[in-house]
């Protein structure tokens, strides 16, 4: 690994729910898409992006871990050189996080500052948005959130400012303390939706997805290679697929891609363009609920929405439990 390091990343992304932008996902930067072509196709080129979270606090863990899974397949590139490679490394990528809802009196939780493998830098709050990639953080710090120098005390936009600790020659001016990695919470073992992407293909995130398609093969195995995929308070038939050109036109499939696990339709020749949204896995699992004034919302899955496989003879009894069962 290279001792030399850019001060200030030359690839840097914030993520944030100051940004603003439309609710619907399927209307949103696609995130995914942006750096997935970004690192890949051009991983010399210093760029900087905003994605709004839109206030959601696990949007950010399949990014997160996304970020880092792309950086090191590029340093791990077999036609790249070794020149190649440590110029990339010592480029650095720099990501900002901020998710700090007012809902408990306080100013949010303080940011903190950490340093990954691969010249990652992250400045993040709250403490667990790190947890996706906390067995690669190396250095981690601290910034008070009163008498800091770089805000005023009770600021309410504090990522305005903190965007400047990417910068590690600037950090430096400020009373940052030392904490241990390990302080970081270990990521829960539970398995969520964790994107939704711009044709509302759904994307889960999972601390071991390999088990979890383990799971999925064996309750399907039991039910014609389909099971019951619910995310959140609503569920449907999915068929258990290979990948997204095997699998069957027109149908809602859940399948093994890359390091996580989807669920998606595959286009039929005959849909029109809006039938490509409007009948997507994402539209599939929207429900109708009413707010606490009787009038009618809709009710779409979000990143943190847990992700939970049964068998499809299940139908019943998540019914009783009040799970929206959409009909195939």
């Amino acid at each position: 690994m290279d001792s030399i390091r850019s001060a200030e990343p030359q690839r840097t992304i914030y993520l944030s729910d100051t940004f603003g932008g439309p609710v619907d996902a399927t209307q949103r930067l696609d995130a995914d898409v942006e750096l997935c072509t970004r690192l890949r196709s051009a991983p010399f080129e210093p760029f900087r992006t905003h994605i709004d979270t839109f206030g959601n606090e696990r949007a950010t863990d399949h990014i997160i871990s996304l970020i880092r899974a792309l950086v090191e397949e590029v340093d791990s590139r077999p036609y790249l050189s070794h020149e190649e490679k440590s110029a990339f490394r010592q480029m650095g990528t720099g990501v900002l996080i901020n998710a700090a809802p007012r809902i408990n009196g306080t100013n949010g939780h303080p940011f903190y500052v950490a340093e990954l493998e691969h010249n990652i830098r992250v400045v993040a709050t709250p403490l667990a948005a790190l947890s996706p990639v906390r067995d690669t953080v190396t250095e981690l710090y601290e910034l008070p959130n009163t008498g800091n120098g770089l805000y005023p005390d009770g600021e309410q936009f504090r990522s305005s400012y903190t965007g400047i600790l990417l910068n590690r020659e600037l950090a430096k001016r400020f009373p940052l303390l030392e904490r241990d990695p390990m302080s970081i919470p270990v990521p829960a073992d539970t398995d969520h939706l964790g994107y939704v992407d711009r044709f509302g293909n759904l994307i889960t995130h999972s601390e071991n997805s390999d088990r979890l398609w383990q799971r999925i093969h064996e309750i399907a195995s039991q039910c014609s290679d389909q099971v019951l995929t619910q995310v959140g308070t609503a569920a449907r038939v999915s068929r258990i697929g290979s990948t997204l050109g095997e699998n069957i036109p027109g149908q809602t499939h859940v399948y093994l891609n890359g390091s996580g696990i989807d669920i998606a339709r595959k286009w039929h020749p005959e849909d029109r363009t809006q039938d490509k949204i409007d009948l997507s896995a994402y539209y599939q699992l929207s429900r109708i609920k009413y707010n606490s004034d009787g009038k009618e919302g809709i009710e779409r899955p979000e990143p943190g929405n847990l992700f939970i496989v049964h068998p499809v003879d299940d139908v019943r009894i998540l019914k009783e439990e009040g799970i929206h069962v959409v009909s195939a």
